[in-house]
């Protein structure tokens, strides 16, 4: 779930880049998936202070997408939740190229799917996971990446105390 965007500075720079963030990892036999992790290569995204002071981004969120990952014995791991605004003068352009959108990541040996990815508009208008589009300025782009999907079959957990 790299974020490809394009665009130009409001100095008339023309800039492309992309902001590395990720879903969450199905269950392991023995282990819940990890949240917000690229595996196996544990890539880290550039911290959002960086690309805000680079480029004509506002990062309104970012934070786990809480209870995305799938149920079961081992749950699947969380994705992110983000809240993206386009602060230049013009017109930026996201080169999608998601998936899990339409078909969420399936558990497996009674494990819940995890929850589906989600590209979008803050006033709800949904974007296609393939191709590209257009961002207005001052419009918010809305990220949600998958969560993993649970291993083995949900039982009852004890109230935490």
């Amino acid at each position: 779930w790299n974020i490809n965007l394009q665009g130009m500075t409001k100095a008339g720079k023309v800039f492309a880049t992309t902001v590395t963030t990720n879903g969450g990892t199905g269950a392991r036999p023995g282990k819940h998936g990890l949240s917000v992790t690229s595996y196996p290569s544990g890539v880290r995204g550039t911290p959002v202070e960086v690309l805000e002071s680079a480029i004509p981004l506002t990062f309104w969120k970012k934070e786990i997408r809480q209870g995305s990952g799938g149920a079961g014995a081992w749950r699947g791991g969380d994705g992110v939740d983000m809240h993206i605004e386009n602060v230049s003068d013009s017109t930026i352009t996201l080169l999608a190229a998601f998936d899990r959108i339409d078909y969420p990541p399936r558990g497996i040996d009674g494990g819940a799917a995890g929850a589906s990815g989600y590209v979008g508009l803050s006033d709800g208008t949904p974007m296609l996971g393939k191709g590209a589009q257009q961002i207005l300025p001052q419009q918010t782009l809305v990220i949600r990446t998958p969560g993993g999907g649970g291993l083995g079959t949900p039982t009852p957990r004890p109230a935490a105390g």
